[in-house]
């Protein structure tokens, strides 16, 4: 590969146009081994070295499409590297991009977590466990997750959420066996169970 031109779009990117590969842009983050000093315009590279190149130029690619994404709603790591190899993405490129979003706290599991919490319970009322199930469903780590319900539950009452999933299931007619298990499904425990069934009981005298 020769550089016929590189212009720099910022302090650490640049746009390349080369003899062998389409005009693309490249962080020198992504680079392995190369040094920065050697992408110049006029320089020759070996097979490999070029590859290098090329890699960086994808890496970029998967960041800037990620970039996107972000910049609509917060994501897990996971269901983002999802997202952009279903976009035919190489792997390691999504990655290196993945590692470099995660570096400048654009991509934040922890972030996605209690965002995820958030506008989750704004339209069901569910319990812990069920709460930390859905978030390592997506990816997050359970340390992660457990955090961040901690956070929740220390502004919001777990025994309100409890009620609010009883008062549904109520008005959907279920009872007995079928009321107790749609609330275990949802994750709470016994003990809140039953401290919300006597709240409702309570009140309907």
């Amino acid at each position: 590969m020769h550089i016929i031109s590189m212009e720099q779009v910022s302090s650490d990117c640049v746009k390349i146009e080369s003899d062998t590969a389409p005009v693309f842009f490249m962080r020198f983050v992504y680079l392995m081994t190369l040094s920065p000093e050697r992408v110049v315009a006029g320089t020759d590279f070996t097979d490999e070295e070029a590859a290098e190149l090329v890699q960086a130029g994808l890496a970029f690619a998967a960041e800037q499409k990620a970039y996107e994404y972000l910049c609509r709603a917060e994501h897990s790591r996971s269901g983002l590297y999802t997202k952009l190899l279903q976009k035919g993405m190489d792997k390691d490129a999504v990655n290196a991009a993945l590692d470099y979003l995660e570096g400048r706290r654009y991509l934040s599991d922890a972030r996605f977590a209690e965002s995820w919490l958030r506008t989750h319970l704004l339209g069901k009322a569910q319990g812990r466990t069920r709460l930390l199930s859905e978030l390592l469903a997506r990816g997050v780590g359970r340390e992660t997750a457990k955090e961040a319900l901690d956070a929740y539950f220390e502004e919001h009452s777990e025994d309100e959420l409890c009620e609010r999933a009883l008062e549904k299931a109520l008005r959907a007619g279920k009872t007995g066996d079928k009321l107790m298990q749609s609330l275990l499904a949802s994750g709470f425990s016994y003990k809140q169970i039953k401290a919300a069934l006597a709240a409702s009981s309570g009140s309907a005298l």
